[in-house]
């Protein structure tokens, strides 16, 4: 009688322990952080390999010079959980890292780098302008791929006309994209956030040595388009023509991931990662205030000067900006709005609503004592026409 009870209690705590247990709020978080590289850490496919400099070369180099008609992908060994079967949360994530891309001939540059999370096991796609990650362009969902893409290469069919950063959700024709002047040869800082909260995808692109900044996102439900487990990691191709190509270095790499059941415990701390900034505090503060407020829907007529290639050349104007959302620093808690930008100096700030501005600053080169707060406003879809503006 007495070890019956005792079954009952126990099958009683066992009971209680399981829903208290469901009722909980659990949190797994996980991160990594590569300086250099070494192969026992990566999964190489294809061309890819690891340099006697730690270097990760995605793609064929044969005497210094790239090789065409290679593709490489590599990914990090163990498999990410993206999300939760059982709870149905999904994982904010942020990855950092530095790449190099160097084309002899930069007319012939192509096809292009790219950030992806894929099914685990996944093997190489077609290479060319699909990037190793799909065979062709029509959206797929069997393909269950997102991807961050750095295109130097415009591929008619179903890229814009310049060179660009995309995103991808099973399809090689991104869903949203902003244009890239690529620094041949030079070393690009990249910053990819994503915030479960708000399903919002962020890239952004630094050119240290060019003082230029690029911008993209695009809201992504995670949970619809990948499976629980992915891989993530990289994959580049060169051009199928003969004598056309480039190289494909990524010199570091670092990735921290939360999945937590309570939204409310927040993201990642990006504060972690190496801050993609030209500009000391005060500046960039002054420059996020000039173009947002906090909570209010507010229009300011500002004087302007139309930004080109050659800064500042062209007489001020009057153009609107309106804030409809928060301040929110870029590498704080992301809220920034949907689309693209081109910024010139550091990209600190957006605003939402239907015209936003990503907050820069900059010396003039008609007045180089006064600071300029220096942004590209998209007014479009896929393909409309840029718009840049810089503010005094």
């Amino acid at each position: 009688m007495a070890s019956s009870k005792f079954s009952i209690i126990l099958s009683l705590s066992l009971a209680l322990f399981l829903v208290l247990l469901t009722q909980a709020n659990s949190t797994s978080e996980f991160s990594f952080n590569f300086k250099s590289f070494d192969s026992p850490n990566l999964i190489l496919q294809g061309d890819a390999t690891v340099s006697s400099a730690g270097l990760l070369r995605l793609t064929k180099v044969k005497g210094n010079k790239p090789q065409s008609s290679s593709l490489g992908r590599a990914f990090y060994s163990a498999p990410i959980q993206i999300w939760n079967s059982t709870s149905g949360s999904v994982a904010s994530f942020a990855t950092s890292f530095t790449f190099n891309i160097f084309a002899p001939n930069k007319s012939t540059a192509a096809d292009g780098l790219a950030f992806a999370l894929v099914p685990v096991g996944s093997e190489p796609k077609s290479n060319g302008g699909f990037l190793g990650l799909f065979n062709d362009a029509t959206y797929d969902s069997s393909y269950q791929t997102v991807a961050v893409e750095f295109d130097t290469y415009s591929n008619p069919s179903w890229d814009p006309e310049p060179r660009h950063i995309g995103i991808d959700v099973n399809s090689i024709e991104s869903i949203r994209w902003a244009s890239w002047g690529l620094a041949n040869g030079q070393n690009a800082e990249i910053l990819i956030t994503y915030d479960a909260s708000t399903q919002l995808l962020v890239a952004s692109l630094v050119h240290p040595s060019r003082r230029a900044s690029y911008i993209v996102s695009e809201r992504v439900d995670l949970k619809s388009v990948l499976p629980e487990w992915v891989s993530i990691g990289f994959s580049a191709t060169t051009s199928v023509l003969a004598g056309a190509g480039e190289t494909h270095d990524v010199r570091s790499w670092s990735f921290a991931s939360k999945l937590s059941d309570d939204v409310s415990t927040g993201g990642i701390d990006l504060a972690k990662f190496k801050p993609i900034r030209f500009l000391p505090p005060p500046l960039e503060q002054r420059a996020q205030s000039l173009l947002c407020r906090k909570g209010t829907l507010e229009r300011h007529q500002l004087p302007l000067h139309a930004y080109t290639e050659s800064p500042l050349k062209q007489p001020p104007h009057t153009a609107s900006l309106v804030s409809t959302g928060a301040t929110t620093p870029l590498f704080g808690q992301s809220r920034v709005i949907i689309g693209g930008a081109t910024c010139v100096g550091s990209v600190t700030a957006a605003c939402g609503g239907p015209t936003f501005g990503f907050a820069s600053s900059l010396p003039s080169e008609t007045e180089p004592n006064k600071d300029f707060a220096g942004c590209k406003k998209v007014f479009r879809d896929k393909r409309d026409e840029l718009r840049s503006f810089v503010s005094r």
